[in-house]
């Protein structure tokens, strides 16, 4: 590089991007793919019969990462302008995984990632280096944050956006679609003109959510369509179901009939009735979604009176305020389920 450019005239450098030590460019093994395709030099090894593989080496990334750092901050080819200034910052020199998975949802939901199989050959570097956790600074905020006390919107869309998978149809015209359990609730919500203690309140509860970093507990605005009279108190219970059970068991000891339609909470998780069925004694059997979000012990507690759902906004810009001469906000935010 000296040879190339002027010491003195060096321009930063960053490293957006660098190869497994083991990959080579747009080379990616993939057994069920036709274009699956291994560096030159890879080592195979028979799986039984006449299938083979490529070997996987635990180390070699960190090797990689290793050989990186030494060639540019140990072994002195970090040039410095003649000002003093290094090619390459060493301070903003960092590695992450671009292609990251989460744990334990991958490979177990391979419903969401066709790539599930091949993790084992792929480029997953889990368990195989020793990582530094990131901190966070510390906060004096704690989330989920409170939905401000007296601010009811005009105008609310709230419904589950379904998450299909397909293979596609067939020469027939065939197609199967399969649900996933990362349905997830979207809404949008446009609030009432604000005065002026309204607007600082609002104001500072976006503030404090940071964009898409906080999360807040949102009542669904639903009044006049539980199933009770409005200012009478309402008891229903579930049994015991596991995680994304789609069927729960409801008791309702204090209320009216649990009817298709209606909407309830489990632990600030919102869920809505596809079918009900009643078996007497106040006892139904329904249909819900999106899935269970966890799973519940016998006598859970099913909040219809005033059901909430743990939101996010769905930008980091939501929640801005349209001020009409600077005094009446007419504010308007896209919110989706947090997990």
């Amino acid at each position: 590089m000296g040879s190339s450019i002027e010491v003195d005239q060096l321009h930063r450098i960053w490293f957006c991007e660098r190869r497994p030590g083991y990959q080579s460019a747009e080379c990616l093994f993939l057994r069920t793919s036709s274009q699956s395709l291994t560096p030159y030099w890879s080592k195979w090894l028979p799986i039984g019969g006449p299938s083979y593989a490529p070997v996987e080496h635990d180390a070699i990334q960190d090797l990689g990462l290793e050989t990186l750092y030494e060639y540019w901050f140990t072994d002195g080819n970090n040039q410095t302008s003649g000002s003093g200034v290094p090619m390459l910052q060493q301070a903003f020199c960092s590695a992450w995984n671009w292609d990251a998975r989460p744990i334990p949802a991958f490979p177990g939901v391979n419903l969401a990632w066709g790539d599930a199989i091949n993790w084992r050959v792929g480029f997953w570097i889990n368990g195989k280096q020793t990582f530094t956790a990131y901190s966070a600074p510390p906060m004096t905020i704690t989330y989920p944050l409170t939905w401000p006390l007296g601010v009811r919107p005009t105008r609310i869309e709230l419904s589950v956006a379904a998450m299909t998978k397909s293979g596609g149809q067939s020469i027939t015209g065939a197609e199967q679609i399969i649900a996933s359990p990362a349905a997830r609730w979207e809404g949008k919500l446009t609030l009432p003109a604000m005065n002026a203690a309204m607007l600082l309140q609002w104001r500072g509860f976006v503030a404090a959510l940071q964009g898409r970093l906080g999360t807040f507990n949102m009542p669904i605005f639903d009044a006049g369509r539980q199933p009770f009279a409005v200012g009478l108190v309402i008891s229903v219970t579930a049994t015991a179901a596991a995680l994304n059970a789609t069927s729960l068991t409801l008791t309702v000891t204090q209320g009216g009939p649990i009817l298709a339609g209606h909407r309830f909470s489990i632990g600030g998780r919102l869920y809505e009735v596809m079918q009900s069925v009643p078996s007497g004694g106040g006892v139904y059997a329904v249909d819900i979604h999106p899935w269970l979000r966890a799973a519940i012990t016998n006598g859970t507690v099913c909040e219809f009176a005033n059901p909430t759902s743990l939101m996010r906004l769905a930008t980091d810009r939501g929640g801005s305020l349209d001020l009409e001469s600077g005094i009446i906000a007419h504010p308007a935010i896209q919110v989706v389920e947090a997990f």
